[in-house]
């Protein structure tokens, strides 16, 4: 309900605990390090634990090969979802990590357990120069140019889908992203359906800086519809870049 980012789950999982990264912690007697692994989704983990004296990482859906499994020889494919968040160098700081942790074993989220070999590493690190390299050559990024990086999102809002059963206001919260390299002065609106309410808000950014904002919508009296999509609008410097995120309202029904 909350965020709209494909890789989530369906239902929602009730958390219990939260777990810090970069730090060990025990788990039936297994010490488990839990770092950041940015690339099949801006949110992934990659998961490090020794059990009977060996290292062990689990790469999820990180990396994936033309041979399915690892095996020498084989070519780096990437699995990323530009909608689950995308940063460049994503995959170089993977293997940066992997060549610190040096695992006995790695296991994955689809194929057998493999003892890494000095070839993966390099496989890892091509492939990693490759994506970024391709990313570079058809997408406008350059350091001086006006962009949204990789990912090509200027913006969030939050709650994806937003319920009103009997209709009235909602509060809504996301943030934008100054696509200059330079401070600049940005107006996100929300772009709603005629006789409602979308408020709007200005902030000031630095170079590049993404922002946290909170703005509201309200349904006009007896309105009803489901996943009217309504839109986040943003202007930097005067400098309309349209429509940059969307969100789902259903007005006057039971059920979502």
């Amino acid at each position: 309900m909350r965020y709209d980012r494909p890789c989530l789950w369906h239902e929602p999982i009730p958390v219990d605990r939260r777990l810090p990264t970069h730090k060990t912690f025990e788990w039936e007697g297994i010490p488990i390090t839990l770092t950041p692994m940015s690339g099949h989704t801006r949110f992934a983990t990659l998961i490090s634990f020794e059990i009977d004296g060996q290292r062990v990482v689990h790469t999820g859906d990180e990396i994936f090969y033309d041979t399915g499994a690892w095996q020498p020889g084989a070519h780096m494919t990437t699995n990323h979802v530009y909608k689950n968040g995308l940063d460049m160098g994503c995959y170089h700081a993977v293997v940066d990590e992997l060549e610190r942790i040096q695992p006995d074993w790695v296991i994955t989220g689809h194929t057998s357990p493999f003892q890494p070999q000095d070839e993966w590493y390099k496989e890892i690190r091509r492939g990693a120069e490759a994506f970024d390299d391709l990313h570079r050559k058809l997408m406008i990024l350059g350091e001086d140019e006006a962009h949204f990086g990789a990912e090509s999102q200027g913006g969030k809002l939050k709650p994806y889908r937003v319920h009103l059963p009997t209709g009235g206001e909602a509060q809504m919260d996301g943030w934008v992203l100054n696509p200059l390299p330079t401070a600049a002065t940005a107006t996100a609106r929300l772009v709603v359906p005629e006789g409602w309410a979308g408020s709007e808000v200005t902030v000031d950014l630095g170079p590049r800086e993404q922002k946290n904002i909170t703005l509201s919508l309200r349904s006009d009296a007896g309105a009803s519809c489901r996943r009217q999509p309504v839109a986040l609008d943003l202007t930097v410097d005067g400098r309309p870049f349209g429509q940059v995120a969307e969100a789902l309202v259903t007005v006057g029904h039971e059920r979502f």
